[in-house]
Order: C-alpha cells, then sequence, then structure tokens
C-alpha cells in the first residue's frame, strides 16, 4: 500500500479509536476502574484489530494494545497516543520493542 494511502487509512483508524474511547469514557462512572478500563482497552484492541486484518498487517494481543495505553498516560492527547501506539503495534514483530520507543510510527 502507498505511504500516503496508508497514512490516510491510520487517520482514519485514529479518529475511529478516539470516537470509541470517547463514549466508553462516558461509561466510566456506571463501572468500577477495573471493569471500564478493561472495556476501553477491549474497544482499542478491536478497531486495531479490524486495521491491521484489513490491511494484512500483524494483530497485537489485548495485552500489547493494554501496554500501549500505559505509555499513553499523561500526554494531553491521551487518546491519539493510545490509538497511535496501538497501530504502532500493527507494522513490528511481536519480538521487537514496545510502541512508544523507536521505529516506525505511522
Amino acid at each position: 500500500m502507498p505511504a500516503l494511502e496508508r497514512q490516510l487509512a491510520a487517520n482514519t483508524a485514529v479518529h475511529a479509536i478516539q470516537t470509541a474511547l470517547s463514549v466508553e469514557a462516558t461509561r466510566r462512572t456506571e463501572r468500577p476502574y477495573d471493569e471500564w478500563s478493561v472495556e476501553e482497552a477491549k474497544v482499542v484492541w478491536a478497531i486495531t484489530r479490524d486495521f491491521a486484518q484489513h490491511h494484512g498487517l500483524r494483530v497485537p494481543t489485548l495485552a500489547e494494545v493494554t501496554h500501549a495505553e500505559t505509555l499513553a498516560r499523561g500526554h494531553s492527547d491521551y487518546a491519539i497516543k493510545w490509538a497511535m501506539y496501538a497501530l504502532d503495534l500493527t507494522e513490528r514483530d511481536a519480538t521487537k520493542a514496545a510502541p512508544g520507543g523507536r521505529g516506525k510510527v505511522l
């Protein structure tokens, strides 16, 4: 896939993750942390999985996506960072460094 086309697809996926996280965040007061944090991770993972499968890329594990969230914490653009780190996992070999480190970011 050409670089520009992949970037446009990644931007769409980032927006989808942001939107889904916004919806899930409205439910935080209804559930304890251990429930809503898992549900948010599942939403990010599902969109990342769909993106990876659609583009023939590696599907990261839920644990990898959850770890990506820890790297995004504290950023003023938390949802975007988490989305970018999660999507970055689709380009990485499972044995390589975690997202947020050196390497190609979509």
